[in-house]
């Protein structure tokens, strides 16, 4: 009996492991995201804050905006 419970439960937790394997994309290069991103430098010029979301842009943003996966 508790080989079979055992046996059952490890089936059970594989199927659910293997399940979250396929790929499927949520994300469509045709509608992308934007994103509002809020932060505590709202009233500064010049923030550190914006130097932050400049590189991004720069760098990743710039990736992820020509198709890069």
């Amino acid at each position: 009996m508790k080989k079979r419970l055992f046996s059952l439960l490890l089936v059970s937790a594989l199927v659910f492991t293997l399940s979250g394997c396929r790929e499927k994309f949520l994300l469509r290069e045709s509608d992308p995201v934007t994103l509002n991103f809020w932060h505590v430098y709202g009233e500064q010029s010049g923030s550190p804050m914006d130097l932050l979301v400049q590189e991004f842009n720069r760098t990743v943003g710039q990736k992820k905006a020509s198709g890069y996966r």
